[in-house]
């Protein structure tokens, strides 16, 4: 099935979210080549602050932390506060990034997006735990978003870097995104491509 040119004149913008170790670098590598036939593909990651950046780093840095990697779960209310500027750091980071990129490219293909961003502020503790649904409503949209799901054992083992209860906390919020996020089941590396390809042209001949 192709996709005609026609309809494919709109940029669009085309997410993976997921766990560590789903595999969502390998599906966006494999999904660049398949849809490079069709148009001009882009290939980014949005897993990062804009304004934020500086001032977190130097948080980080005088508490003595790393300027990268996972952060303490926090448990101070007004910490919990980080998640409104949060909230406007990504939409510029989707008014000066993202959205130049669409209107340049055909596919701006990401590998995480701002809503796997919003589930480490809420499970971090930067945010009321109660105000998760409503703040996933106020990211900033994409066009085609995939879930990947994969056991969280089976994820564990893949990336190894943090707990199991981090991966069973962060699959629970993960979960709550399925409203928006279309749930793809990882079985073989082919077979989730095939998938995720065959979805995405569905999509495009329904617009």
């Amino acid at each position: 099935m192709a996709v005609s040119s026609q309809k494919m004149k709109k940029g669009i913008i085309i997410t993976l979210s997921g766990l560590d170790g789903t595999g969502k670098s390998t599906q966006i590598n494999l999904l660049e080549k398949k849809l490079s036939q069709y148009g001009e593909t882009y290939v980014t990651s949005v897993f990062g602050y804009f304004l934020l950046q500086p001032i977190l780093t130097f948080i980080r840095k005088s508490n003595g932390k790393k300027s990268i990697g996972p952060v303490k779960r926090n448990t101070h209310f007004l910490l919990k506060l980080w998640c409104f500027p949060a909230l406007l750091d990504f939409w510029i980071i989707y008014l000066v990034k993202i959205l130049p990129l669409k209107e340049k490219y055909r596919f701006v293909l990401c590998d995480r997006y701002f809503d796997d961003l919003a589930i480490n502020i809420c499970y971090y503790g930067y945010m009321p735990r109660f105000l998760f649904p409503l703040y996933i409503r106020l990211l900033p949209p994409q066009e085609i978003g995939f879930y990947l799901e994969l056991d969280i054992k089976k994820a564990r083992a893949r990336a190894g870097e943090f707990s199991l209860e981090y991966y069973s906390q962060q699959s629970k919020l993960y979960q709550t995104l399925k409203h928006k996020l279309n749930p793809i089941y990882v079985s073989s590396i082919i077979k989730t491509s095939n998938l995720l390809l065959r979805y995405i042209k569905k999509k495009m001949h329904e617009s």
